[in-house]
């Protein structure tokens, strides 16, 4: 039996008798007022949370993190990200915010943290540099995958943790948002180790990929090592997240809820319907 919603009914139906009406009836399947924006248009990730690095006071840390996937039935526009919790604005702050999309089209790394913008990966064909996108006025087909990039500022010290965050998008002419329990933790200290803000040996093989968060605190350096192979690309989805991958730090804990079946040796790329597997850190940080 067919469910009516009387107060969207009653905003489509045009004043004026029984022909209106059935005029309005009729623009109920044939104009926007037919169709309805998704209370909720994303999935909700089985990773709650990652973190654990510690930062220095003035420095930067880019999470390729949080999983979005369109599981409406309507392409939608991405509008703003919003986050909310403790150590927001005097601990860190949030500075850069875009769309990396998961497609066999675009070039993919592992999720984790980064000291570099945008985050690379060294292998054997060369070097991975994650393609990005400007997140407001990103459009999301149905069906469509991918994850934040979100650079933070350390402009305190202390701990924060921000449990979640709420994205704003357009769908179906209305404006929609959604709040995603995906959340980002960890410390800000006034002197850090080298391992914390700068980036792997590995990575920096890719410099002329990417551009360091953090030159001036940066401890390596690209002299002794190879110059970087030529741009490669996946075809398709993330590379498989290893335990002994040369360009992450392992992880010191992670949280999973419910999650799908996978092999024992590493996360891979999720298929499309699904939910990606754990983070993999680009930097000391753990999920969870």
């Amino acid at each position: 039996m067919t469910r009516w919603d009387w107060r969207r009914w009653r905003a489509c139906v045009p004043r004026g008798g029984p022909a209106a009406a059935l005029l309005g009836l009729a623009l109920l399947g044939t104009t926007s007022c037919g169709a309805r924006a998704s209370p909720d248009a994303f999935t909700h990730g089985y990773v709650t949370g990652i973190g654990g690095s510690r930062m220095q006071v003035g420095s930067k840390l880019g999470y390729l993190f949080a999983y979005l996937q369109n599981k409406s039935g309507q392409p939608l526009v991405i509008e703003a990200i919003s986050f909310r919790g403790r150590g927001l604005g005097n601990v860190v702050r949030p500075v850069k915010e875009q769309v990396a999309p998961l497609s066999p089209q675009v070039t993919v790394v592992d999720a984790g943290g980064y000291v570099t913008d945008p985050p690379v990966a060294w292998t054997r064909q060369g070097c991975l540099a994650q393609t990005l996108r400007p997140l407001h006025g990103y459009h999301m087909g149905v069906g469509g995958r991918a994850r934040l990039w979100v650079v933070f500022q350390a402009v305190g010290t202390g701990r924060y943790s921000l449990p979640d965050y709420t994205i704003y998008y357009t769908q179906a002419g209305t404006h929609q948002r959604q709040v995603l329990s995906e959340g980002y933790s960890g410390a800000v200290v006034r002197k850090a180790s080298p391992a914390d803000t700068s980036p792997s040996r590995l990575q920096m093989r890719c410099l002329s990929h990417t551009t360091l968060l953090n030159p001036s605190l940066n401890q390596r350096t690209a002299g002794a090592v190879r110059p970087a192979g030529p741009p490669s690309r996946r075809p398709s989805g993330p590379p498989a997240a290893r335990a002994d991958s040369p360009n992450r730090r392992p992880a010191t804990h992670a949280q999973r809820v419910n999650p799908p079946n996978r092999r024992a040796t590493g996360a891979r790329a999720p298929k499309q319907g699904g939910t990606p597997d754990r983070a993999s850190s680009g930097s000391p940080m753990r999920a969870g």
